[in-house]
């Protein structure tokens, strides 16, 4: 009997051994190998709770974004609040803040004409007429509710700046690049040179224009990044290797802080005191690599997302860097099919913290190519322009 019922606890034993392995292994395929989905995300959600595993939470191209559970990331409204809103039905280009960051201003690409609307889109108002065609750039100030516009006539790349209801000042024709002083005071313009390009700094109404420095690169383009620093950086591309250089405006110092590199492309923080960049290996692996450097161009940390510069912010108190990550693996020639127009991506939108290396993905279920992002000082919401046809929208990141 005993021998009998040995026998019995050991089928069942084998029985139970053989269940567990089969939803073992059903868990495994549905964490790592089937299609992102809710299905998916309700196993890691019951297998990370009750077992309390070190989940490998998965990107929104595939790849591994952490070892550990994700820490919380900006504290999310409560539901039933609607996140995602259309600000505009048509094209925009130059999306800021007015002064005190209740309303976010932009130009309606075709015409010209200067719109105000509130975050939530109940508000829309046109607050400047202005007749341009052609309009081709809006560099707008965060903080002055200035900007400088560029149009093509003919085959000219005219300009002028403008300040909420009147022109200021016009600008030379064929600028090459343009940008404004962290405090809105003055501003930085290229200009083709002689020898090459020539980088001249002026007032913010024109005025008392002084070239500073002359380029070799004719294409070279400038960022005025800090009070007395400039950024400098020859245009990227996989298929040439590209440069980045700090000018020192008081003396004249110029400063190489990367290069050569193919695909070359950076944003800057805030305060010029740290950028996030990426390059690509070489012209046969294209995969692009974003990068946390110091001012001074040093590597801090590679980050575990792939996307472009272009598609990203930074917070005011620079915690958080928000980006919008193609969901699909970047395929042909990056940057320049991109850069060119010639491909768009669908993003997911994700919150990155840069002090403990951890994102949320915020927004995932719509085909955005998202574009031109800034954030409130306070991190709530987020506004960006969807490159597919050029329409505003704005995300509520918190309550």
């Amino acid at each position: 009997m005993d021998e009998r019922n040995n026998k019995k606890s050991n089928k069942k034993i084998l029985i139970v051994s053989a269940v567990l392995l089969l939803l073992v292994g059903a868990a495994v395929y549905l964490l790592f190998f089937a299609p992102s989905g809710g299905l998916q995300d309700a196993v890691k959600k019951v297998v990370g709770d009750v077992l309390d595993f070190a989940i490998r939470d998965q990107g929104p191209t595939g790849e591994v974004a952490t070892t550990t559970r994700p820490k919380p990331g900006p504290p999310l409204p409560p539901a039933g609040i609607q996140r995602l809103i259309q600000l505009t039905d048509f094209p925009v280009l130059g999306p800021a803040f007015n002064r005190d960051q209740l309303r976010i201003r932009y130009y309606k690409k075709d015409g010209g004409d200067l719109y105000e609307s509130d975050f939530i889109g109940t508000i829309q108002e046109k607050i400047s007429n202005i007749t341009i065609v052609g309009l081709a750039e809006v560099i707008p100030h965060r903080d002055t509710e200035r900007a400088a516009l560029l149009y093509l006539d003919k085959d000219t790349l005219k300009g002028f700046l403008h300040s909420a209801t009147s022109a200021i000042e016009a600008l030379p024709d064929n600028i090459r690049s343009f940008s404004w002083s962290p405090d809105g005071g003055r501003f930085v313009r290229v200009m083709r040179g002689p020898n090459g390009a020539d980088v001249v700094i002026a007032n913010g109404d024109g005025s008392n224009a002084q070239k500073i420095y002359s380029s070799p690169i004719p294409d070279i383009t400038a960022e005025w990044i800090a009070s007395d620093t400039l950024s400098l950086a020859t245009p990227p591309s996989l298929f040439a290797q590209g440069f980045l250089f700090t000018l020192t405006r008081s003396t004249g110092a110029l400063k190489r802080i990367m290069g050569p590199e193919f695909g070359l492309m950076h944003i800057w923080r805030n305060d010029g005191a740290r950028l996030i960049t990426t390059n690509t290996p070489s012209n046969k692996n294209p995969r692009p690599v974003l990068t946390l450097r110091g001012a001074d161009g040093a590597l801090l940390k590679t980050l575990p997302i792939t996307t472009l510069p272009s598609k990203c912010a930074w917070s005011k108190t620079n915690t958080y860097l928000f980006c919008a990550v193609p969901r699909r693996p970047l395929t042909g020639f990056w940057p320049d099919n991109y850069l060119r127009g010639e491909i768009n991506t669908e993003d997911n939108l994700l919150a990155y913290n840069l002090e403990t290396d951890r994102y949320i993905i915020m927004l995932s279920d719509h085909a955005f190519d998202m574009t031109d992002l800034v954030v409130t000082d306070d991190d709530r919401f987020l506004f960006f322009i969807d490159r597919r046809d050029g329409t505003l929208w704005s995300f509520r990141i918190r309550e």
